[in-house]
């Protein structure tokens, strides 16, 4: 009897044990799979856009997705994501609105264009002869792309799926002294801004449409290594120049000159104007706004006198919003 009565209470014991195992583990699973207070929208604002309502595309390297907020800030949709599929992108660099109101992106697999609701319209690829993908290359507002071709020392521009066009020559370019021209950006003009690799990287040289020099763009007198990291180039609607650099944002009127210095939170990495001259700075590593919180992403909004207006952060609190069909109306 002795032996059975222990054997009996070995086989409880062992049967708890169990079952606390299990109430352990489910318990745990249960926590994982918890919702967080938090969720993360974007973490590297490479590109941003406004359109005419006030509505902010933010344009994500990291996650491949855009972002929606609404002229007050909160989130609206996003739409994208990492892949090589249509509708999909993969490492977007260049954005712009285009002449007839669509979302255009360049990334490594041409350039895509969107309607403002997310819908995915088309894309084109355009010849890649020569290897360019890792140059800072820039689209215009009638989807035409402009790359800067080391080897060849040109700015060439590619319609459609054809192949390029020389739009700067090596000749025109070793005329002001732009050996290596490594980054390109076009504004609402037409006019290109022409950054070189070599040892004249600390400046900016502006180009017209057709190609003529206009003028130079130098960074200020007390920090020369200002044009270390450009990551963008706008015209203003009172044509004025900004220059998104590493450590703010320097307005130059259409001679060269400079006129001001805007400080922006973080380290700026895109830069948006909207009608009224409003600034949209997308920028990492943003203050957060308590001690105990981390630095985000986020898109910091500046009057055209660089007073702070607002902040929309990458990480935000998590709301329960109503999915999005990709037409942009409310799934069922």
């Amino acid at each position: 009897m002795c032996k059975r009565a222990v054997a009996v209470l070995v086989r409880a014991w062992m049967v708890g044990v169990i079952f606390a195992g299990l109430s352990i583990s489910a318990a745990s699973a249960a926590t994982d799979a918890a919702p967080q207070p938090e969720t993360t929208l974007f973490t590297y604002p490479r590109w941003v856009l406004v359109d005419s309502r006030g509505h902010v595309y933010v344009v994500d390297y990291e996650t491949n997705y855009i972002s929606e907020f609404d002229g007050h800030g909160s989130f609206v949709r996003r739409f994208g994501g990492q892949g090589a599929e249509p509708g999909k992108l993969q490492n977007p660099y260049p954005a712009r609105w285009s002449h007839w109101g669509s979302l255009l992106i360049w990334d490594y697999s041409g350039v895509n264009m969107f309607s403002p609701d997310g819908s995915f319209l088309t894309r084109w690829r355009p010849d890649r002869t020569g290897g360019w993908t890792d140059r800072v290359c820039d689209v215009d507002r009638f989807g035409r792309l402009y790359v800067p071709m080391r080897e060849h020392r040109a700015i060439e521009r590619f319609e459609g799926n054809g192949a390029p066009t020389p739009v700067l020559t090596q000749r025109k370019l070793d005329s002001v002294g732009v050996w290596t021209p490594a980054h390109v950006w076009v504004d609402r003009a037409d006019r290109l801004y022409v950054q070189d690799a070599d040892r004249n990287r600390h400046r900016i040289v502006v180009f017209s449409a057709t190609g003529q020099w206009l003028t130079t763009l130098r960074p200020p007198e007390d920090a020369p290594r200002a044009f270390g990291y450009v990551s963008d180039v706008k015209l203003t609607p009172r044509d004025t120049i900004l220059v998104c650099a590493g450590r703010g944002i320097l307005e130059y009127d259409l001679t060269g000159k400079l006129r001001r210095r805007f400080a922006v939170p973080g380290s700026p990495c895109g830069l948006a104007v909207d009608e009224q001259g409003k600034m949209y700075v997308g920028a990492r590593y943003v203050p957060a706004e308590t001690s105990s919180a981390q630095h985000t992403a986020a898109v910091v909004k500046l009057s055209p006198d660089g007073v702070l207006l607002a902040v929309i952060r990458g990480v935000q609190e998590r709301k329960e919003t109503p999915a999005v069909s990709p037409e942009g109306a409310p799934a069922q």
